[in-house]
């Protein structure tokens, strides 16, 4: 391929690298990176480990004639068993010369008979205590013999202790012979908090963390006013503690805790919101706000009295950040006494739609005011409650809303099922703007393919190598 033709393919590779970057940047680095993703802190569900007795019995079996030397919690492989006692059995098969008999001891102490009938299975001959260990007699002694060593099969039994994972109402057996947490592959370092990725002792009981989920658009405060000045999280206008747990692999995050108290705004959820208080920038202030999106600022308008309302607008843009500027409105009224001061029964109603805000209406079909059922344009959560209720969550444009899961929320009462879990409902990034940056990677690969495979078939007529 010659050199004329290879720089066309480079100059749009190289431009098509920018653009995705670019969006990259814009998204999860640049301007809408703070207000869509945020500080990073988790919310996180807990789970409960116990050491407890497995019901169900592990066990193997050898023939008296394998010379087998059994050590009670050690398992057949070499591995190291947590339990209480192992149960020695023994089972006499088809003999030709009737019963199975001879002589067994432990911890290398005295030989003791054990006698099994034809045919029989599974006599119970000793119970040992974890450490103790067994072996039987191979050869005839002056005052012991064994009999029919070949048919007579020694069962060994125990009950392991296992990890129990209690999650969500529900309990599962981890599959481990021990409770050492190291041992299992059902966790990593960031499920156990530091210093506790060891071995739990019978019958404890431990919480670890499952189900870790970023949470998105919050910012981490540090407000001596609230939580004794320990860091504060404000979302959906409540402010929730922090907690900052170190992991066993080094990590430390900080997960979302118990709720603090309500306030009357988020200032990472609303830009007319003052980060020292947790209130509204009261009307007339001078401070410059930056936004990026009219939702941003006090897009609703707000009446200041009986003939004017103020509303704010995202303006005077520049590289996709403005500023919050506040607008006046000329309206009829700004209470519903004010209606019916000048109009009676006739029209009752003064309107907090955006579509005809301040303007007294009769409240009839088709009419759209605060209290008529439905929370239409203009009407939030702070001017109509009738409508919208408490708790709505306004989303940037990219974003939406999204309902996560059932959470304990930080109490510890609903980690044991003493508190009844609540739905998390939070602004999820949009999946058209993963798929619009995966399309547009694709894209670009495909056209770089495209060019050089034509190039190439080009060069092919033209008799070139």
């Amino acid at each position: 391929m010659t050199k004329n033709k290879i720089l066309p393919i480079l100059i749009i590779s190289f431009l098509g690298i920018l653009v995705v970057g670019g969006i990259v940047y814009f998204i999860f680095f640049g301007p809408l990176q703070a207000s869509v993703f945020g500080d990073e802190v988790w919310v996180v569900e807990r789970g409960r480990l116990k050491c407890e007795e497995y019901s169900v019995e592990d066990f193997f079996s050898k023939w008296v004639d394998q010379n087998y030397k059994f050590s009670c919690g050690t398992t057949q492989d070499g591995a190291q068993a947590l339990l209480d006692d192992c149960r020695v059995y023994a089972s006499c098969g088809s003999t030709p010369l009737g019963s199975c008999s001879g002589n067994y001891k432990i911890n290398g102490g005295s030989w003791t008979s054990y006698f099994a009938e034809r045919n029989s299975q599974n006599k119970l001959l000793v119970t040992l205590d974890p450490g103790q260990n067994i072996e039987f007699l191979q050869t005839q002694q002056l005052f012991y013999q064994v009999i029919n060593k070949k048919y007579t099969e020694i069962k060994y039994k125990w009950n392991p202790y296992r990890l129990h994972l209690i999650e969500g109402g529900g309990e599962w057996v981890v599959g481990s012979q021990d409770c050492t947490l190291a041992n299992q592959d059902e966790f990593t370092r960031e499920n156990i908090k530091a210093g506790e990725w060891d071995s739990l002792q019978k019958g404890e009981i431990r919480n670890y963390f499952v189900g870790w989920t970023k949470l998105l658009g919050v910012k981490i405060y540090d407000n001596t006013n609230y939580n004794n000045g320990n860091e504060v999280i404000c979302k959906n206008r409540v402010l929730y503690d922090l907690e900052s747990e170190d992991l066993a692999n080094g990590e430390t995050r900080k997960i979302q805790g118990d709720p603090i108290k309500s306030v009357d705004c988020c200032p990472n959820e609303d830009n007319n919101c003052q980060s020292d208080s947790f209130t509204f920038t009261p009307l007339g202030s001078e401070e410059e706000r930056e936004c990026q999106f009219d939702t941003q600022c006090q897009e609703f308008p707000r009446a200041v009295s009986d003939e004017e309302a103020v509303v704010e607008k995202c303006v005077d843009k520049i590289n996709g950040i403005g500023h919050c500027e506040e607008r006046t409105l000329e309206i009829e009224c700004a209470s519903n006494q004010k209606c019916r001061t000048l109009y009676g029964d006739d029209k009752p109603i003064c309107s907090l739609a955006l579509i005809n805000y301040g303007t007294c209406t009769s409240g009839g079909p088709g009419t759209l005011y605060c209290g008529d059922g439905a929370c239409g344009i203009g009407e939030t959560t702070d001017n109509c409650q009738k409508d919208c209720g408490e708790g709505q969550l306004n989303c940037n444009p990219i974003t939406e809303k999204e309902t996560q899961f059932e959470s304990c929320d930080g109490n510890p009462l609903c980690w044991v099922g003493l508190k009844d879990k609540k739905t998390i409902t939070e602004c999820r990034t949009k999946g058209w703007v993963y798929w619009a940056i995966a399309i547009g990677v694709l894209f670009l690969f495909i056209l770089t393919l495209i060019i050089i495979r034509k190039l190439k078939r080009k060069e092919k007529n033209r008799g070139y190598k």
